[in-house]
């Protein structure tokens, strides 16, 4: 026995001796790590050569070791950094909180916990409160700027800025029309000429938006607008987020008739390009490529790394990527053109980081509204199939809208309260609910057979309707309550949220009687003529103060100043709804209108105008050339 392990420890010791003979190799051959097999070395004395492989060898190829490069030295990952961070923050409060007990003070408890979070909310609105007091009076903007008359910018030939006008126009979008859409917000710090230099679309879509500008000039001004966004986009291939932050302050304050046509939606399809090409609808998680092959010449060729790590978004782009999914779901809801953007874990991640960042306090109202749209989103989806005229309103259906009417005002109470009182907010929340209830004034009603062995409620359908009304009563509030003097300043989607809470408000209240709706009670409740008055009167109060003012007055495609077509409507609208009231109640209804556009009443018979279908046409935005045969423009 031990005779046979010395002879083994001398074969070993032999072994051992001659692979030293051989030279360290201390990686194999290219050959033979391409087949992915043992690289041999002959041992000394062999007579083969020690710088060839017995492979190489016997194959006669020219046999060579890769060079070790040296590795570099990793860093600490994003996500060891920030669970380094969440440590040292807990260790602070620790600290903080045995401090506090020393102290005499209590320990931190969860209802602290939640002051401290009503604590921070309460600082960002001081902030803002502070703020909105050191601004400066208005600036006149069709006064005259002295700074030697030299004009620095040029779009089109008739669109000339000044150096001085140009900053006059970015600070008014800065303070007037950014804080009402939050989606696009400009650093103070930027200044014209850089942000022309850098991103020359935003810049004139800015320019274009806060400038008042003679109809032909705009109507020239927004084609090449949509051109040089094209260019950029298409022509240059050029992928930028200043690129979709145009296009989103574009479609916000173009009119919302531009939503009919086919702009619109070339514009958010060049937006979901750049979505996608900017990977702003991912998060920033490493990507994997596919495996290595035996390929490796064209691998090494191309240069394609293993792993491709993309940077956390940046507040900027966050906001950005809501604000498209927020366009996009209004175009989708209310237009039925396009599709939204499917919401994701990652849309949630993106709420929670500007909520914990806190830079903003219109972040704030950005996350609650599209949070707002995501459970909007989710139940029209899937209630898509429960639309129709031949369809009855069931009780599973009254049990969903129910749990989304539960869910969203559960949500609005959770929002601070600068959230919960703003404007914009409360009209996207009223014209979603009647965009949801819109379906039950087609649907049948169902079985009137109630069980004795409950007591009965309200039936379902009638409930849902009425539910409708009061909808239709907020938003008209909200939208009464804005000051003339903000109109101006509005985006366009608070008219198009209020025309399309006006067609189903019209429906509501002039829908024939069934056996558990009968729309004369309504109208009873609803001073639907003295809204119309109102607002009608609110159009014009708005043209005449951007008028005085010199502020931008928004024009349509025929030339017309988009507030006095509004107020025109509102009257036609008036007089349509008048004739078609019951008599006794066309008189009094009648004098709450006295003065309005009375002789639209005598030129034309109202109630000889039937206008079902016109108002189905409309849900369903067709062609509006179908209204021209009795005089309805597309509202």
């Amino acid at each position: 026995m031990e005779a046979t392990l010395s002879g083994f420890r001398k074969i070993q010791h032999v072994s051992r001796s001659e692979d030293k003979a051989a030279g360290p190799k201390t990686r194999a051959c290219s050959h033979c790590a391409r087949l992915k097999m043992k690289c041999q070395w002959p041992p000394a004395g062999a007579g083969l050569s020690g710088s060839s492989c017995a492979r190489c060898s016997r194959m006669k190829l020219p046999c060579h070791v890769p060079v070790l490069a040296p590795r570099k030295k990793r860093g600490k990952g994003t996500r060891v950094a920030q669970l380094e961070q969440k440590i040292d923050g807990l260790v602070s409060m620790l600290a903080a909180g045995q401090h506090l007990q020393a102290s005499g003070s209590s320990p931190s408890t969860p209802e602290s916990q939640e002051s401290a979070q009503v604590n921070s909310q309460t600082i960002l609105q001081e902030k803002a409160k502070a703020q909105a007091e050191e601004r400066p009076a208005p600036i006149p903007m069709n006064a005259a700027i002295a700074d030697g008359g030299t004009k620095a910018y040029e779009l089109t030939p008739g669109f000339q800025l000044t150096s001085a006008q140009a900053k006059t126009y970015l600070y008014v979008f800065r303070r007037d029309y950014a804080p009402r859409f939050p989606f696009v917000m400009i650093s103070p710090q930027t200044t014209p000429q850089e942000l022309f230099s850098k991103e020359i679309c935003l810049f004139w879509a800015i320019m274009s938006t806060v400038a008042p500008l003679p109809a032909d000039i705009q109507l020239a001004v927004k084609d090449k607008i949509r051109a040089t966004i094209a260019d950029h986009v298409i022509g240059r291939k050029e992928k930028r987020l200043g690129h979709l932050q145009a296009i989103l302050v574009y479609l916000a304050w173009s009119e919302f008739q531009v939503f009919f046509e086919s702009n619109a939606t070339s514009l958010l399809s060049l937006a979901h390009s750049l979505v996608i090409d900017l990977k702003l609808d991912k998060s920033a998680k490493a990507m994997t490529l596919p495996p290595r092959t035996l390929l490796r010449d064209a691998w090494d060729t191309f240069k394609y790394p293993t792993v491709r790590l993309r940077p956390e978004l940046s507040l900027e782009e966050k906001r950005a990527l809501l604000g498209y999914y927020h366009q996009s779901s209004i175009v989708a809801e209310l237009y039925r053109r396009g599709q939204a953007l499917p919401w994701t874990a990652h849309f949630t991640q993106c709420c929670e980081s500007l909520v914990e960042a806190s830079d903003l306090q219109s972040d704030l109202q950005i996350v609650a509204l599209v949070n707002i749209q995501r459970i909007f989103d989710r139940a029209l989806n899937s209630l898509a199939a429960s639309s129709g005229s031949d369809v009855v309103y069931s009780d599973p259906l009254d049990m969903a809208l129910n749990n989304v009417r539960q869910e969203v005002e559960a949500l609005m109470s959770r929002q601070p309260k600068i959230v919960q009182d703003d404007k914009i907010l409360h009209l996207f929340r009223c014209s979603l609910f009647l965009r949801l209830y819109e379906p039950v004034i087609a649907m049948h009603p169902g079985s009137l057979v109630v069980s004795s062995a409950y007591s009965p409620g309200p039936l379902p359908r009638t409930d849902c309707m009425w539910r409708a009304v009061q909808a239709s009563k907020d938003l008209l509030n909200t939208y009464l309550e804005i000051p003339p003097a903000e109109l101006s300043f509005m985006p366009s989607t608070s008219v198009s949220l209020y025309a399309f809470g006006n067609v189903v408000t019209s429906r509501l209240l002039t829908v024939d009687v069934s056996p558990d709706w009968d729309p004369a009670i309504a109208r009873r409740s609803f001073d639907y003529v003295g809204y119309l008055t109102r607002i009608s009167e609110q159009y014009e109060t708005a043209d005449r103060l951007a008028e005085e003012n010199g502020w931008r007055r928004r024009v349509l495609d025929n030339g017309m100043v988009s507030f006095s077509k509004f107020s025109g409507k509102m009257q036609w609208i008036l007089q349509w709804y008048i004739s078609r009231v019951d008599p006794e109640q066309q008189g009094t209804q009648s004098a709450t209108a006295d003065g309005v556009n009375a002789s639209a009443a005598a030129d034309q018979s109202w109630a000889d105008v039937s206008f079902e279908n016109a108002w189905q046409d409309l849900m369903s935005f067709h062609d509006p050339s179908l209204f021209d045969s009795v005089g309805f423009d597309t509202f």
